[in-house]
């Protein structure tokens, strides 16, 4: 098994703060998006601004400072088969662009797990201009529905609990074979109990560890999930089968 990986995230916006957690752990990361974009991404990096609960000013990372190395490019410039993971970090009418649509195919193609971030987000949150733009209505997890269908070869993770539509994303991880949830982005005492249960029972082979590093340690994650009611044998599973499973890390 790497030490690290090739991950291939779409989307600069919410695809830099996705990228600067990776980075954090090594791992290579491309960016798709826009020309003029890539071109600034590769010359200068990317800045995240994260606010702290605590402190007055937010916490900036700066992708150039960090252990793991960013590049950016169009999608026509991408070859899916060179990454052992995609990130979708998009909202979801740009799925239909048709550029898009077929690297898209490609992705399933090579059979690769696609990470879709699912519910609320807090980019842009409080910003100007209706919260920068960011249209919450696009984190329902109910669009994921259609893309399992369109591309059933490609497994699909449903980044986060789904909040407020965590009975939305049980329903396609139950209904559609190749849906898994990651549980990063919450504390587990924070959890809806509908996930805790069907963890428990029904999807306790596709609910997989994630914590929200640096905004949530691994440490204090693991700390809470020890405190949470998932059944002792279903742990093992979270933390580390179900993905050793998927990503195929045996």
């Amino acid at each position: 098994m790497p030490a690290t990986y090739n991950i291939l995230i779409m989307g600069a916006s919410y695809g830099s703060l996705l990228a600067s957690k990776l980075l954090f752990g090594g791992h290579q990361v491309k960016l798709v998006c826009l020309p003029q974009e890539a071109d600034l991404i590769n010359a200068e990096g990317f800045r995240v601004r994260l606010p702290i609960r605590g402190r007055k000013d937010p916490v900036e990372i700066d992708s150039r400072k960090l252990p793991g190395k960013v590049s950016a490019g169009g999608p026509a410039d991408v070859d899916p088969t060179e990454y052992d993971l995609v990130g979708l970090a998009m909202q979801e009418p740009q799925y239909t662009n048709h550029t898009i649509r077929v690297l898209m195919v490609k992705i399933a193609a090579a059979k690769l797990p696609a990470l879709f971030h699912t519910g609320q987000t807090a980019v842009g949150q409080g910003a100007p201009g209706g919260g920068g733009g960011i249209r919450l209505k696009y984190g329902n997890p109910i669009y994921l529905d259609d893309v399992a269908v369109d591309f059933p070869d490609m497994p699909i993770i449903m980044a986060h609990p789904s909040f407020p539509w965590q009975d939305e994303a049980l329903a396609i991880a139950q209904h559609k074979r190749q849906v898994f949830i990651d549980l990063s982005g919450w504390s587990p005492k924070y959890f809806p109990p509908q996930l805790v249960q069907y963890a428990n029972t029904q999807l306790r082979s596709k609910v997989l560890f994630g914590s929200d590093f640096p905004l949530i340690t691994p440490d204090r994650w693991l700390a809470d999930f020890e405190q949470a009611p998932f059944k002792e044998e279903v742990r093992p599973l979270i933390l580390k089968e179900n993905a050793a499973k998927l990503l195929d890390l045996r």
